[in-house]
């Protein structure tokens, strides 16, 4: 070996800290999240087990798969924010309607107007998906 070289084993043991490093902070910026009126609602980008009535059996965990895990943040926070927006069914805030419209067009790929999310659940879209 010459002199400056880094021997084999400590060169794998580096790579191997160094990825083992990595698959955790990989672990913790998985999360996503939305925001709309103070509502907030979070994911996870990887599958996850939970424990919740969206699992076939409501007491045994299951697997939920991230894109699951998306639609039901953005619809749970969604509908949060319509319950803000309603104020007595006036939908008086365009500016918190405009920002349901746009939440709901980024996530659906439909343009409808804040009742028919709020109130007609969005086409469908509106509804939470089960997890396997």
């Amino acid at each position: 070996m010459e002199k400056g070289q880094i021997p084999p084993l400590i060169f794998v043991g580096i790579l191997a800290g160094i990825i083992i490093i990595l698959y955790v902070i990989g672990g913790f910026v998985s999360a996503q999240g939305i925001e709309i009126a103070g509502c907030r609602a979070q994911w996870s980008t990887s599958p996850r087990q939970v424990t919740s009535e969206l699992c076939p059996n409501a007491t045994e965990p299951c697997i939920a798969q991230p894109f699951a895990q998306q639609h039901n943040a953005i619809v749970q926070a969604l509908t949060c924010a319509c319950g803000r927006a309603s104020d007595g069914g006036t939908y008086s805030d365009s500016a918190l309607n405009s920002q349901i419209e746009s939440t709901f067009s980024e996530a659906s790929g439909a343009q409808l107007n804040v009742r028919e999310i709020c109130e007609n659940g969005g086409g469908g879209f509106m509804v939470r998906w089960r997890y396997a």
